[in-house]
């Protein structure tokens, strides 16, 4: 449970919560926004003026949410101590919605009773106990919005194998990375990847080719067996010439000249 809450605002200021209401933002995306800044924002980076500055800035975000005041009048600003438990807390609230774990929240012990203020001399509506801050920041922002919380996937610029990891509310369903920056990294890192892969594929296939039209080197020079060798190489047999058929002709006449009888000499006398 949070201890109690702080309820004198800063010296010399009527409305002390006036220059933080622009940092939380004005509507619910703009409120969710902050909350996830502010979880991811490392514990050891934040100094003592920033914790200063962050009790104010939960005030003006509870304010939004409708838990603006401790009483009607009195702004209700955590302490040191309860901010950095609330930081904490936002941290591991996002971490299980990021891991989609159920979230178990811890029960507001808080009463409602009216109390007259001496200062003033009016009455007041006071609300006391130790309410559960996180689920006062966030009720009225995870119903409509917790369904577009992401973590970006983008690589990191100067990280190798590193991711950017940014937590942000999408503008769309299918949005997936939180800037245009982080979306042109992830397109130019997917193109470099589809390349190399076609580049490998290539050089696969050519080394089967290879592979496939070389022969082993002791078969290289090798003479066939006969039984494998054309006729025409066989040894004794001549090889065809260009004037193979045209001998074959004149046999042919030959042949045909001498089923008639002798030629006639035409040298001899008559």
């Amino acid at each position: 449970m949070i201890g109690p809450m702080a309820t004198t605002g800063k010296a010399g200021s009527r409305d002390p919560l006036a220059p933080y209401r622009g940092r939380v933002g004005s509507n619910l995306r703009d409120r969710l926004t902050w909350a996830l800044q502010l979880a991811q924002r490392p514990a050891e980076t934040i100094t003592p003026g920033d914790l200063e500055n962050l009790r104010y800035e939960m005030a003006a975000a509870l304010e939004a949410g409708g838990h603006k005041t401790e009483s009607v009048e009195s702004p209700r600003i955590p302490d040191a101590e309860e901010a950095q438990a609330i930081h904490a807390r936002l941290k591991d609230f996002f971490e299980k919605l990021l891991e989609e774990e159920e979230i178990p929240l811890d029960g507001s012990l808080r009463k409602q009773v009216y109390k007259l203020n001496r200062g003033s001399g009016k009455w007041e509506r006071w609300e006391l106990g130790t309410p559960n801050s996180v689920d006062a920041l966030l009720e009225q922002l995870i119903p409509p919005y917790g369904h577009l919380i992401r973590e970006c996937e983008a690589p990191r610029a100067l990280g190798k194998g590193e991711r950017c990891g940014v937590w942000f509310v999408a503008k769309r369903d299918w949005q997936t990375f939180c800037s245009a920056r982080c979306n042109n990294r992830a397109g130019a890192q997917a193109f470099r990847e589809k390349k190399k892969e076609k580049e490998q594929k290539n050089r696969r296939r050519q080394k089967r080719r290879r592979s496939a039209t070389s022969r082993p080197s002791s078969s290289r020079g090798a003479r066939r067996p006969a039984a494998s060798r054309p006729p025409s190489d066989l040894p004794g047999r001549p090889l065809p010439t260009a004037a193979g058929p045209a001998r074959k002709r004149r046999d042919s006449s030959r042949k045909v000249a001498s089923s008639y009888g002798p030629r006639p000499d035409s040298t001899a006398p008559n």
